[in-house]
């Protein structure tokens, strides 16, 4: 997840889940009595958003989890996400133990909500116009036009020579909205190598 969302994003998700997580447990507790006596305590909202999110960029991914920390049990990312959505929902409806289900259940509503449209939005702040300072006219001066040579450069090259954050946000980011629409099986084989070369710039810092 880290690879593909890049570092900082990474982070962002995992707080965010935790955070509305918490939130949304408490928004319980003040609506419906039985679950005010449930302690919010653990990072396992974070947790959930990142299985989530995981399940919504890559579900025919497949996983293995182990039941008990023994068994080995293997299936696609997007049925863990159910059976884990089932739990959730069930310990909501039928509460005898003090887990708190409600934040759980926010972490993962964000993780989805956050790699479907998070990055979307978070394009769009940035495409935003920005005010600039203004600046006392001056009396212009003519140059003659010279004529400049265009050397054709290789588009690759000049892009893999960006710092970090502008080749994450110019290349890596509409490859992210891509496989959150339609799956990773989607990308074609220059896209996947615009990722690698993304996974060791990331490495590297």
């Amino acid at each position: 997840m880290e690879d593909y969302l890049g570092r900082s994003r990474f982070l962002k998700l995992y707080l965010l889940s935790g955070v509305i997580g918490g939130v949304l447990q408490i928004l319980f507790g003040l609506a419906v009595p039985m679950y005010r006596n449930q302690a919010v305590v653990g990072a396992s909202a974070g947790v959930f958003g990142l299985v989530a999110a995981f399940a919504a960029l890559f579900p025919e991914q497949p996983l293995t989890a182990l039941i008990a920390f023994i068994i080995p049990v293997t299936m696609r990312a997007k049925y863990l996400l159910l059976i884990e959505l089932l739990i959730t929902l069930y310990g909501l409806l039928f509460p005898t133990s003090p887990v708190a289900h409600a934040a759980h259940l926010g972490g993962m509503i964000t993780g989805i909500v956050y790699v479907r449209w998070g990055t979307r939005f978070e394009r769009f702040l940035r495409s935003l116009p920005h005010r600039k300072p203004s600046i006392k006219k001056e009396k212009r001066i003519t140059v003659p036009e010279v004529k400049t040579v265009k050397w054709k450069i290789d588009d690759r090259a000049e892009d893999e020579d960006l710092p970090t954050e502008e080749f994450m946000r110019r290349e890596v980011d509409p490859i992210l909205d891509k496989i959150a629409a339609h799956g990773i099986q989607s990308l074609t084989e220059k896209e996947r190598k615009i990722l690698e070369a993304a996974r060791q710039k990331m490495s590297k810092k």
